[in-house]
């Protein structure tokens, strides 16, 4: 069996900053010109998987294709590398391993963030790696954007679950909102911030009010220029800042609901379509 991956439509969003990359089987490829930009080993395995943006990880490793850096935990440490494995800069923190249910690190502007094995959020110097802030945390779960770091728990604290937006800067709390169950999905936009959780579509603007709550189930969700698009299995929705519903396209007709939203180099919204097939030989 091997995976195929099918276009089948696009819209035009605002375009992003980073190109996008294309992942095969261990190499990295320039989505403009299919060239390897990359080797990651063990990555792939026959199938292909699309780079949104330049920031993505790879088992234990992150990697920031644009900046030539690899974060990659150590044993007790946090080592930062160029793409050539050369060393820039180690730091004794216990990054929680992937494996294990920790997220991987994440690059936020000149911050390295990261959730410790302790039970710590930590913002390290990009440059060289020492401890710019550290605040507790029960989350399992971050996710980044536009300078913010969105920290999740996975399972129901005293205070239920709970999206906490920081400043990757400083550590200081931008806001905080209560969701229905641990996050499934999470896009950002300058016009918000959209989680899928527990079968609710939670969008707040990014100061932190909630701009509206729908119940659906949602397989993926994507922002545009203005819009969210959101893909619950049944159809292809949109709605506006407001949550007023712009559109619906049936999935039943269309084969919606195998696809998943991807971005590409010139900052299109695409859906691709996921099938199998069997192997002739």
């Amino acid at each position: 069996m091997r995976l195929a991956v099918v276009l089948l439509a696009a819209a035009p969003i605002v375009a992003q900053a980073a190109a996008p990359r294309w992942l095969a089987n261990g190499d990295v490829l320039d989505a403009a010109t299919g060239q390897s930009v990359a080797r990651l080993e063990g990555k792939g395995h026959g199938q292909a998987a699309w780079l949104a943006v330049d920031q993505y990880a790879s088992g234990s490793l992150v990697v920031d294709l644009a900046a030539g850096e690899v974060l990659a935990p150590m044993g007790d440490a946090l080592v930062l590398s160029d793409l050539a494995g050369r060393e820039r800069w180690r730091a004794e923190v216990a990054v929680g391993a992937p494996g294990e249910g920790w997220p991987p690190p994440r690059f936020v502007g000149d911050r390295v963030v990261a959730i410790l094995a302790g039970g710590a959020l930590v913002g390290l110097d990009r440059r060289d790696g020492h401890v710019v802030w550290r605040r507790a945390t029960d989350g399992m779960r971050l996710d980044v954007d536009g300078g913010l770091a969105f920290v999740s728990n996975l399972r129901a604290s005293e205070l239920g679950f709970e999206l906490t937006a920081l400043a990757a800067e400083n550590g200081a709390e931008a806001f905080r909102v209560a969701l229905p169950g641990p996050v499934d999905r999470l896009a950002a936009a300058s016009h918000g911030i959209a989680v899928a959780a527990a079968g609710q579509l939670v969008v707040v603007d990014r100061t932190g009010p909630e701009l509206f709550r729908i119940t659906t189930p949602v397989v993926d969700v994507a922002a545009g220029t203005r819009d969210w698009f959101v893909l619950t299995g049944k159809e292809l929705a949109a709605f506006d800042r407001s949550g007023e519903r712009r559109f619906g396209i049936p999935a039943a007709a269309s084969g919606i609901d195998r696809c998943r939203f991807v971005r590409s180099a010139s900052g299109a919204l695409l859906l691709l379509h996921y099938c199998r097939m069997s192997d002739s030989g």
